[in-house]
């Protein structure tokens, strides 16, 4: 098996390799290792993801941090298109210092971790729009630590503001954490539970306990609160109607969401809106 060293990808005195590549049918990547920590996005398209010995499929908003030990390859598979992939590597030491940092943070599905499987997030498209600027951003950006940190930073604010509603606490098993990031994606959101309840993969029984254990609500409230927390981004940063933004959250009923808004912020819709919005004074 290969194995890629870091002083085979950097020059010296570079602190970080940034690089996007298109994998085509006739060009798999095979299986390799490295000395080096990885974190990697897929911006479009699908493929396949050979890692530890299994296979699993990679799309549009797959991420994935890689670990030194971990052992993977891609290659487009039967029926999967052509993807680009985003792959930002960095040394081990400045991986584990941003473990420690995001640790710190009380932050969920911490990267690099040793003894776990690669943590995955499935990013929304919105997420993966804000990724693709930091990415230009990083092109241009001089190869020096400050840069480096100033990405790590951006990217962490970005994956993980899909995890805020209700706050899941450390120690969730990681498919309750998968569960909860897929119901980010707004499609998933207009199913609500049955779509949860399919991504967990374990019994209502099970699923139930586990929720309530590592955020302290009912799948039904969890769910709720998530919807929410996407019907206030939407009123903070579209021009979105009401009407739009509630089915938009999984909201069929407008009255209904307009009761559930008003109890969890205190604030009718509009209201919110409105109020959001007071960092933008215009005259009159």
């Amino acid at each position: 098996m290969k194995m890629l060293r870091w002083s085979q990808v950097v020059l010296p005195g570079e602190s970080w390799h940034f690089a996007r590549h298109k994998c085509r049918p006739d060009e798999p990547v095979s299986v390799h290792t490295h000395d080096f920590a990885e974190v990697f996005w897929i911006e479009n398209g699908s493929g396949m993801h050979e890692l530890n010995g299994r296979t699993e499929v990679i799309e549009s908003g797959t991420l994935l941090f890689i670990r030194p030990e971990d052992q993977h390859g891609f290659h487009c598979g039967p029926g999967n298109s052509p993807f680009t992939i985003s792959n930002f590597a960095l040394p081990v030491k400045v991986a584990t210092e941003w473990r420690q940092r995001w640790t710190n943070y009380g932050l969920p599905r911490t990267p690099w971790a040793p003894g776990h499987s690669p943590p995955r997030w499935n990013l929304l498209r919105e997420q993966l729009s804000a990724l693709a600027i930091i990415a230009r951003e990083l092109g241009e950006a001089p190869i020096t630590p400050l840069a480096c940190d100033r990405f790590l930073s951006a990217l962490a604010q970005e994956i993980y503001r899909q995890n805020t509603p209700g706050h899941i606490r450390t120690g969730a098993p990681e498919w309750l954490a998968q569960a909860v990031s897929r119901m980010h994606e707004p499609t998933n959101l207009a199913a609500g539970l049955k779509a949860f309840y399919k991504f967990a993969g374990r019994s209502r029984e099970h699923v139930s306990r586990t929720c309530h254990e590592f955020t302290g609500l009912t799948p039904t409230d969890f769910i709720t609160q998530i919807r929410l927390e996407h019907a206030r981004r939407l009123l903070e940063r579209t021009d979105l109607s009401v009407l739009e933004v509630a089915q938009s959250a999984g909201f069929n009923n407008i009255s209904l969401f307009h009761r559930r808004f008003r109890s969890a912020v205190k604030l009718t819709p509009l209201q919110y809106r409105k109020q959001s919005q007071l960092s933008f004074p215009i005259d009159k």
